[in-house]
Order: structure tokens, then C-alpha cells, then sequence
């Protein structure tokens, strides 16, 4: 689940590098209803989320997220969960194309 850019291995010679990512974040409020699309964050949970994207361009799946959570929660109070989606590029083994891989990452309030 790393980079193939990463870690002294030979992959990389066989895997396009790509620097594009792409992340959206939700809040669910502790009140209840549906989720909130986080689309104007401030200064402090953008520094976290620039910090955790280029984790994540790396390391995938194993970029610590709490910082960046943390400081979502920070930000929203009212907030009982935080929900991350994350899209990058990847090759397709089988097929040879390029195609958006998505994850997720829910966070409930500690």
C-alpha cells in the first residue's frame, strides 16, 4: 500500500509517478442530519490537510490523518464525525489505464 516511488525499490521504474491528489472532507453534526460538505476551510486545517496529502501521496493508506482531523475538529465544535475522501490516480494492472482510486477515512469525535 506504498509508493512504488518509495522505499529503494525497483517498482518505480515501472509505475507512472503522479502528482495530482484530490481530497474532500465531511462533517456530521453532533445534532443530527446529514453530512456537510467542508468547502471553506481556514488556514489552520488547510496547513494540516497540504501536510496530510503529501503524506498520503507517499505512504496511501498508512499517512497519519489526526493532525488533520484534529484540526477539522478544532475548526467544527459541532461536529460528532469526520469523514475523508481521497482520490489519486493509479494504473490499472490489468488493464494499462489510468484511473481514479478513491478511499475513505471516518473519524468519530474521541
Amino acid at each position: 500500500g506504498v509508493s512504488a516511488w518509495k522505499l529503494a525499490g525497483w517498482g518505480m521504474y515501472a509505475t507512472p509517478r503522479f502528482g495530482m491528489l484530490g481530497m474532500e472532507v465531511y462533517g456530521r453534526p453532533a445534532t443530527g442530519g446529514g453530512e456537510v460538505h467542508l468547502l471553506d476551510p481556514g488556514p489552520a486545517v488547510r496547513r494540516e490537510a497540504t501536510a496530510f496529502l503529501e503524506s498520503y501521496r507517499w505512504l496511501h493508506g498508512l499517512a497519519p490523518r489526526r493532525r488533520f482531523v484534529d484540526a477539522v475538529f478544532a475548526e467544527h465544535p459541532d461536529w460528532a464525525g469526520v469523514r475523508i475522501v481521497v482520490s489519486r490516480p493509479a494504473m490499472d494492472a490489468r488493464t494499462g489505464m489510468i484511473e481514479m482510486r478513491h478511499a475513505e477515512y471516518a473519524h468519530p469525535r474521541k
